[in-house]
Protein backbone atom coordinates (compact mmCIF):
# COMPACT_ATOMS: atom_id res chain seq x y z
CA UNK A 1 0.00 0.00 0.00
CA UNK A 2 1.45 3.58 -1.00
CA UNK A 3 0.56 6.30 1.73
CA UNK A 4 0.89 9.87 0.30
CA UNK A 5 0.93 12.54 2.80
CA UNK A 6 -0.17 15.80 0.46
CA UNK A 7 -3.38 15.77 -1.94
CA UNK A 8 -1.68 17.14 -4.87
CA UNK A 9 -1.81 15.19 -7.91
CA UNK A 10 0.24 12.30 -9.21
CA UNK A 11 1.93 12.32 -12.61
CA UNK A 12 1.49 8.51 -12.11
CA UNK A 13 -1.61 6.53 -11.07
CA UNK A 14 -1.33 5.28 -7.29
CA UNK A 15 -1.32 1.09 -7.09
CA UNK A 16 0.54 0.53 -9.57
CA UNK A 17 2.65 -1.76 -7.96
CA UNK A 18 5.61 0.50 -8.84
CA UNK A 19 7.53 3.15 -7.59
CA UNK A 20 5.37 6.73 -7.47
CA UNK A 21 6.52 9.86 -7.72
CA UNK A 22 5.12 13.03 -6.13
CA UNK A 23 5.59 16.91 -6.61
CA UNK A 24 6.07 17.98 -3.01
CA UNK A 25 6.27 21.61 -1.66
CA UNK A 26 9.17 19.85 0.08
CA UNK A 27 11.21 18.87 -2.84
CA UNK A 28 11.30 18.63 -6.50
CA UNK A 29 10.64 14.87 -6.50
CA UNK A 30 9.82 12.19 -3.52
CA UNK A 31 10.27 8.58 -4.29
CA UNK A 32 7.30 6.37 -2.35
CA UNK A 33 7.46 2.39 -2.87
CA UNK A 34 4.94 0.28 -2.63
CA UNK A 35 4.71 -2.79 -0.31
CA UNK A 36 5.28 -5.32 -3.58
CA UNK A 37 6.63 -8.64 -2.50
CA UNK A 38 9.52 -11.22 -4.78
CA UNK A 39 5.64 -13.56 -4.91
CA UNK A 40 3.99 -10.48 -6.56
CA UNK A 41 6.25 -10.69 -9.58
CA UNK A 42 5.93 -12.50 -12.45
CA UNK A 43 7.52 -15.72 -13.74
CA UNK A 44 9.16 -13.49 -16.17
CA UNK A 45 10.24 -10.51 -13.61
CA UNK A 46 11.82 -12.92 -11.25
CA UNK A 47 13.76 -14.59 -13.89
CA UNK A 48 15.08 -11.37 -15.24
CA UNK A 49 16.31 -10.15 -11.65
CA UNK A 50 17.98 -13.43 -10.94
CA UNK A 51 19.80 -13.79 -14.56
CA UNK A 52 20.72 -9.77 -13.49
CA UNK A 53 21.88 -10.67 -10.63
CA UNK A 54 23.84 -14.23 -11.57
CA UNK A 55 25.53 -11.45 -14.08
CA UNK A 56 27.02 -9.19 -11.19
CA UNK A 57 27.61 -11.83 -8.83
CA UNK A 58 30.12 -13.54 -12.37
CA UNK A 59 31.62 -9.87 -12.83
CA UNK A 60 32.67 -9.66 -9.14
CA UNK A 61 33.95 -12.66 -8.90
CA UNK A 62 35.78 -11.93 -12.17
CA UNK A 63 37.14 -8.94 -11.46
CA UNK A 64 38.42 -10.41 -7.21
CA UNK A 65 39.89 -13.24 -9.20
CA UNK A 66 41.71 -11.11 -11.73
CA UNK A 67 43.12 -8.58 -8.79
CA UNK A 68 44.44 -11.36 -7.26
CA UNK A 69 46.57 -12.85 -10.09
CA UNK A 70 47.37 -9.91 -11.56
CA UNK A 71 50.65 -8.32 -10.53
CA UNK A 72 50.31 -4.86 -9.03
CA UNK A 73 52.13 -2.75 -12.13
CA UNK A 74 49.53 -4.12 -13.93
CA UNK A 75 46.37 -2.54 -11.92
CA UNK A 76 45.54 1.09 -12.22
CA UNK A 77 45.88 2.19 -8.07
CA UNK A 78 46.37 -0.13 -5.34
CA UNK A 79 44.49 -3.28 -5.16
CA UNK A 80 42.69 -2.82 -1.80
CA UNK A 81 41.35 0.09 -3.45
CA UNK A 82 39.71 -2.10 -6.34
CA UNK A 83 38.38 -5.08 -4.24
CA UNK A 84 36.52 -2.42 -1.68
CA UNK A 85 34.79 -1.31 -5.30
CA UNK A 86 33.65 -4.69 -5.73
CA UNK A 87 30.70 -3.43 -2.99
CA UNK A 88 28.98 -0.62 -5.35
CA UNK A 89 27.16 -2.96 -7.19
CA UNK A 90 27.61 -2.95 -11.31
CA UNK A 91 29.49 -0.10 -10.88
CA UNK A 92 32.73 -1.49 -9.48
CA UNK A 93 33.29 -4.59 -11.33
CA UNK A 94 32.60 -2.29 -14.84
CA UNK A 95 35.21 0.70 -13.20
CA UNK A 96 37.90 -1.92 -13.00
CA UNK A 97 37.78 -3.88 -16.16
CA UNK A 98 36.98 -0.33 -18.23
CA UNK A 99 39.46 1.52 -16.41
CA UNK A 100 41.75 -0.17 -13.45
CA UNK A 101 43.72 -2.88 -15.47
CA UNK A 102 46.60 -1.59 -17.13
CA UNK A 103 47.20 -2.98 -20.76
CA UNK A 104 49.44 -5.02 -21.88
CA UNK A 105 52.33 -3.52 -23.71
Amino acid sequence: MVTIVDDLPRPFPAGNGMVNKTLSAAGPWRHEVSDRKWNDLSAGQRNAIKILALGELTLKIAMLVDIQRRPASQIRGPKGAWRAAAVVNLLGPVSYFAFGRRRAR
